[in-house]
């Protein structure tokens, strides 16, 4: 590709700092685990139990440790098609996180150096461009947020796709667009890829003059392209997403858009204190929400650059469609406080993704992308231009010190911001980087090599700068991390439960009491676990399922956990749970003296845990099955109405091999065999009767009866059940992931086109290229320019 065959010094620098980059990590990854937040509640567990599947030769398709046992493959933070997490197969699991995090830095760098430099033809410009989106509040907001960021990083290398192909459509750069958004799907994060699509379509969309219908169909085929190319991983969440029947509401939906009273964070982003308590920003975070969300800061040196490359909208129509995508991305990130959020929430797929603040994303790609045209500007335009170009910098520089004054006397402002050292540094740091620009700006215009090397500079450091406010002291020991990942690891509520006659299960129950322990539910899969509870993104989990459990949210919080202990519930003993974890402090009604759970122990974070032993084996034959109402069946499961789960099987739709009557047992189990994603057993029916296994029912489950295929039901509001016919048989049920065979083929097909169509396209230029101009030219011979 041309601008990658040209900008060599740019680039050789870009591979040396990827390269130092890997080693920082793996030097790193012997100390320290770059992991926080989420990452470390849900990211990198996931990415470990997905290796281990993969290495034993497992497709990891089904996780039996989560929600009693979930699809793994369509919740996409797994990131089981996402090629950097190759990693998790040949290194520990602290080097390959901190490789893959820092990695997704080098992507996005390397994306916003290429196309910064195809847009201005100036190394110095590239490399402002690529520090200042890399070095982002956006990225460096979400280290909390591991697939948001190996999501975002394929921004760039998307737009200038779309910029290549609007020149001319042609099989490598439609590759390379196409293949950059579906990398941000397969990275796991589906509201970013979403987002990286829209901002693809909103950059085609924008662009005017002669062109402008060519650039919106190249934009187009980029986003169709991509989205067929990930298909392997989409088709399966939406065959997910389509099962489950979800809706957010406004409020959630809006949870996490920027107030209007907190727009200033884009320029002054510990304003209002921070998250890390490092030295200068000392003082707490005191807005809304969360500043990991609110955290749009590009640098107030890139944003001096960026108004310098406004004076090119009358020139580059590409400059005019970055401006318009940094205007969409403020406006939708703070769409929460404005009519237009009504409009966002109605929109099919994006209306049920809330975090809007995260489409400042946009913004900081248009500001990165724009200081790049300003620093080009300063270093090639005409004494007049230039000229112009200073009195902005010089303008825009005093508009942030007019801004850092403003702020401590508007109203909403003034009752949220810091004081003392930490609200000195939220305004002063931001401001000096501004005036630093417009000095080094006069640099710049006179040619300086000086002043290029202070550019680069000013904005590594204002990047830096911010950063003290962002990371968090939460990155964990190396040690402290592998151990807890082990499958031999000791949860912090107390020993593990022992199997008694089957699998166990614990659960934690409550509003809060996930956030009590560091036993998360996806860290506690790592450790071979079971569990009642689950960690999954809006619209995964399943909803039928976690509104019998006590209207467990997706985070595996149970707000009504009076479903498990009333005297006559039958969910414990369903979902074999042996082990019961809860917060006093955050949970009503706590259990009765006629609660089916003994107490057990009081453990660290003021947590309780209590005992219960299952009266249903993890597998039992029943001889009758009764259609019942949703209503009816939650009803009799959660102990309302009488109902004897070892005698009676409830289902809600019908089922022609089912059994029915009389009531009472039918069988027995013997020789139980649990895989990752399987369950096998010898059944011996005396009569006919349906098999009740206790793992949770999903679409996608499929069964055998001495190699025939019969249907999976779900029965008693939650479990799997398998008609069987009298006498001994071998019971076989597998997961297949649903619509994994149509994604693999949509994906293989799309990129055996691409690749047919790539190299159909090299034979043709060779062929175009006499044969005395494929030679390779000596010292002595004619020059290659």
């Amino acid at each position: 590709m041309a601008d990658l065959l040209t900008a060599r010094r740019g680039m050789v620098a870009l591979v040396l700092a990827t390269a130092l980059v890997f080693i920082v990590a793996g030097a790193l990854g012997t100390r320290w685990a770059l992991v926080a937040g989420d990452g470390y509640q849900q990211a990198l567990p996931l990415h470990v139990l997905v290796a281990r599947m993969w290495r034993a030769g497992q497709l990891p398709a089904w996780n039996p440790y989560a929600f009693s046992g979930s699809p793994l493959m369509a919740d996409g933070i797994a990131g089981v098609w996402y090629l950097p997490n190759v990693l998790f197969l040949v290194l520990p699991p602290v080097a390959a996180n901190n490789v893959t995090l820092l990695a997704s830095f080098a992507v996005a760098a390397a994306g916003a150096y290429v196309f910064a430099r195809h847009l201005t033809g100036d190394r110095v410009a590239g490399l402002v461009s690529a520090l200042a989106f890399a070095g982002s509040g956006f990225f460096l907001g979400h280290v909390v947020h591991q697939a948001i960021l190996a999501s975002a990083c394929w921004l760039p290398w998307a737009i200038y796709g779309v910029e290549r192909c609007r020149t001319g459509l042609s099989a490598r750069y439609l590759a390379l667009g196409a293949g950059a958004l579906a990398m941000a799907e397969l990275a796991g994060q589906a509201q970013t890829f979403a987002m990286v699509a829209m901002a693809v379509i909103i950059y085609g969309l924008l662009m005017t003059g002669r062109k402008a219908i060519r650039a919106l169909v190249g934009a187009v085929v980029v986003v169709v392209t991509g989205t067929a190319l990930s298909a392997v991983q989409l088709v399966p969440t939406l065959a997910v997403l389509g099962h489950e029947d979800f809706r957010l509401s406004y409020d959630v939906a809006r949870q996490y858009s920027f107030p209007l009273s907190h727009l200033p964070l884009l320029v002054f982003p510990y304003l209002f204190g921070s998250a890390g308590n490092v030295f200068p920003y000392l003082s707490a975070y005191r807005g809304a929400w969360n500043l990991d969300e609110l955290n749009g800061y590009v640098g107030a040196a890139a944003l001096v650059f960026a108004v310098i490359g406004l004076r090119t909208l009358r020139r580059d129509r590409r400059a005019v469609a970055l401006c318009g995508l940094g205007v969409v991305g403020v406006v939708l990130a703070s769409a929460g406080g404005w009519p237009i959020g009504r409009l966002l929430y109605l929109v099919p797929v994006y209306g049920n993704f809330r975090d809007w603040a995260r489409y400042v994303l946009f913004t900081d790609m248009a500001v990165a992308a724009l200081a790049a045209f300003g620093v080009a500007e300063l270093r090639r335009g005409d004494w007049v231009r230039v000229r112009a170009a200073k009195r902005s910098a010089a303008a825009t520089a005093a508009g942030v010190v007019l801004g850092a004054i403003v702020v401590h006397v508007v109203g909403p402002m003034r009752r949220l911001e810091v004081h003392g050292l930490s609200g000195w540094a939220a305004v002063g740091i931001p401001a000096s980087a501004a005036i630093a620009a417009a000095v080094v700006a006069v640099l710049l215009a006179r040619r300086s090599r000086v002043g290029a090397v202070l550019a680069v500079l000013l904005v590594s450091a204002d990047a830096m700068a911010a950063s003290f406010g962002a990371w968090r002291p939460d990155v964990k020991p190396a040690n402290e991390v592998t151990s807890a990942l082990s499958v031999d690891a000791q949860p912090s509520w107390g020993p593990r439960p022992v199997a008694a006659g089957g699998i166990t299960r614990f659960m934690f129950a409550g509003t809060r009491t996930v956030y009590s322990t560091d036993s998360y539910p996806d860290l506690s899969d790592t450790e071979g676990l079971r569990s009642a509870n689950g960690y999954v993104p809006f619209g995964l989990a399943p909803k039928a399922y976690t509104a019998a459990v006590g209207n467990m949210d997706y985070e595996g919080n149970v707000p009504n956990p009076s479903a498990l202990w009333t005297p006559d519930s039958h969910l414990l003993d369903l979902l074999r749970i042996t082990t019961v974890v809860f917060d006093p402090q955050a949970t009503s009604p706590t259990p009765g003296p006629d609660a089916d759970v003994t107490f057990g122990s009081h453990i660290a974070g003021g947590l309780v845990r209590y005992e219960h032993r299952p009266r249903l084996p993890d597998a039992f034959v029943v001889g009758e099955v009764n259609v019942r109402s949703r209503a009816a069946v939650l009803a009799a499961v959660s102990g309302s109405i009488p109902w004897d789960p070892s005698s009676l099987a409830l289902t809600e739709t019908g089922c022609l091999r089912c059994p029915r009557g009389p009531p009472g047992s039918a069988g027995t189990v013997v020789d139980e065999r649990w895989t990752f994603d399987g369950f096998a057993a010898h059944v011996d029916s005396t009569r006919t009767g349906i098999l009740v296994v206790s793992q949770s029912w999903f679409p996608g489950w499929r069964a055998t009866v001495d190699y025939r295929a019969v249907p999976v039901i779900r029965v008693d509001g939650l479990l799997q059940g398998v008609p069987v016919p009298a006498g001994a048989h071998q019971v076989v049920l597998t997961y297949h992931a649903p619509g994994l065979g149509l994604g693999l083929l949509i994906t293989a097909v799309t990129a055996a086109i691409l690749l047919g169509w790539g190299l159909a396209s090299l034979g043709s230029w060779q062929r175009a290229i006499p044969r005395t101009q494929r030679q390779v030219p000596t010292k002595a011979g004619p020059s290659s320019r």
